[in-house]
């Protein structure tokens, strides 16, 4: 088995990556390992078989999910953390701390990659099963939190007031 397993995030808090987000975790998705001929995925979370890190783009460091839950890893390679349920080909991660955490207008990278049982372990990510690129809005997404929440109003008609005519509603 030479090929890298792929993987890919399909929610967040339940929601569809590509929609504005309140929220991050749990984060949902799904991993492959092939072709036919492989050595299969490794379990969750004991053998890593999913892994995930995320990334604050504005403070240039990523979550710390073993120590403060917070973002203070400087070392990409060190924040990488397993999946905590279910199974590799269908994953989840409930990730303690991180909504609490998370800045409203600020933009947060997510990358997953999977790891096979061959020896030695074939880790992605992978586009294609043999290279190690990330694949935008697959296995990794830059997503803006929005927690504000929208607001509007009406000036004209002025409230209380009485009309015969109305020629325009204003916001």
């Amino acid at each position: 088995d030479i090929t890298k397993p792929v993987a890919q995030i399909d929610g967040f808090n339940g929601v569809n990556p590509l929609l504005g987000l309140q929220a991050l975790s749990p984060i949902t998705g799904t991993a492959f390992d092939g072709p036919a001929v492989s050595a299969g995925l490794a379990t969750i979370p004991a053998g890593n078989g999913v892994q995930l890190r995320l990334y604050d783009t504005v403070a240039n460091m990523y979550w710390d999910n073993s120590g403060p839950q917070t973002f203070t890893v400087a070392d990409g390679n060190a924040a990488w953390f397993s999946a905590d349920s279910g199974s590799p080909s269908s994953w989840s991660s409930t990730v303690t701390g991180l909504n609490a955490a998370l800045r409203s207008g600020r933009p947060y990278r997510v990358q997953v990659r999977a790891r096979d049982t061959a020896v030695p372990a074939n880790v992605g990510p992978s586009s294609d099963g043999t290279d190690s690129n990330f694949t935008l809005n697959t296995d990794s997404f830059t997503v803006v939190i929005d927690t504000v929440p929208p607001a509007s109003g009406i000036v004209l008609p002025v409230d209380t007031r009485y009309y015969n005519v109305m020629t325009a509603i204003n916001g």
